[in-house]
């Protein structure tokens, strides 16, 4: 608790760690895998690059910073001046579960999320963002057949509303059978990562179950960047969101409801 420290070798975690009211800076060298025995909890602290304009990149072609098959905690902290180098690489991959709540992303880049469909982000906010925030893994629609086109009388246990922060985290947590990926109260302002001979991802990518409710999404930047859509969301339940500037979102077998597109455009397929 209340230090300053400096991540520059690998860890592995495989109990419970709680990291409270800390600065910690990312080296070049960092690395950390959390076991599925483990969980990481940090709160109160301030993420940030080891020095300014040095970035994270791993020695693996597809490597990460944090590979967790456990649970990952982030609450009331902020993430600052953080640049994932390589275009394949990420912040964190994720086969466990991750829960962000209350947390500032301020001038990030590169791929910070990719994480099976147990996530959930609560009050995350991005500013000067530039990059993919969020991605499912690559299996395009896995479930669609077998529960949204083939179970469609299940539609209405997907898409209840939730009313406060609590029944999200059980969506998210404890009902396994509902285990989705879901943002809730966020404000992202977001911009594509700027382009050097490789394709430009959208900022969230959801490819399974997803439910965002009451968000804010204001695209930045130029919209030429982007490949071909700054959003793509299928499978997913939105409610009483707000999209501003967003050049084209790609929408699959998804419902939005009580929603404004200002300067926005809507695909569905």
């Amino acid at each position: 608790m209340n230090q300053v420290l400096y991540l520059n070798a690998k860890v592995d975690i495989g109990a419970n760690v709680v990291c409270e009211n800390c600065e910690i800076r990312i080296t070049p060298r960092a690395y950390v895998d959390i076991w599925q025995s483990g969980s990481l909890n940090l709160k109160n602290c301030v993420i940030k690059g080891a020095e300014p304009g040095e970035a994270w990149r791993s020695k693996d072609k597809y490597g990460c910073l944090i590979q967790s098959s456990g649970v990952l905690k982030i609450e009331n902290c902020r993430v600052e001046n953080l640049t994932i180098d390589s275009t394949e690489q990420w912040a964190v991959n994720s086969t466990g579960r991750v829960k962000l709540e209350k947390v500032d992303f301020c001038d990030c880049v590169g791929n910070f999320f990719r994480s099976d469909i147990n996530f959930l982000a609560a009050e995350v906010k991005t500013e000067n963002f530039a990059g993919q925030f969020f991605s499912s893994p690559e299996d395009p629609l896995k479930r669609l057949l077998g529960s949204r086109i083939e179970e469609e009388d299940d539609d209405d246990k997907i898409g209840d509303e939730i009313d406060d922060e609590d029944e999200l985290d059980d969506a998210g947590e404890e009902d396994k059978e509902r285990e989705c990926a879901a943002f809730a109260f966020c404000d992202f302002s977001f911009a594509p990562r700027k382009k050097h001979h490789f394709s430009v991802p959208p900022f969230i990518k959801v490819t399974d179950l997803n439910i965002i409710l009451h968000c804010n999404f204001t695209a930045q930047g130029d919209s030429d960047q982007w490949d071909s859509c700054c959003l793509f969301l299928a499978i997913s339940d939105t409610d009483s969101c707000e999209f501003n500037d967003c050049v084209k979102i790609l929408s699959k077998h998804s419902t939005f409801k009580n929603c404004s597109f200002e300067n926005s455009t809507l695909c569905q397929d």
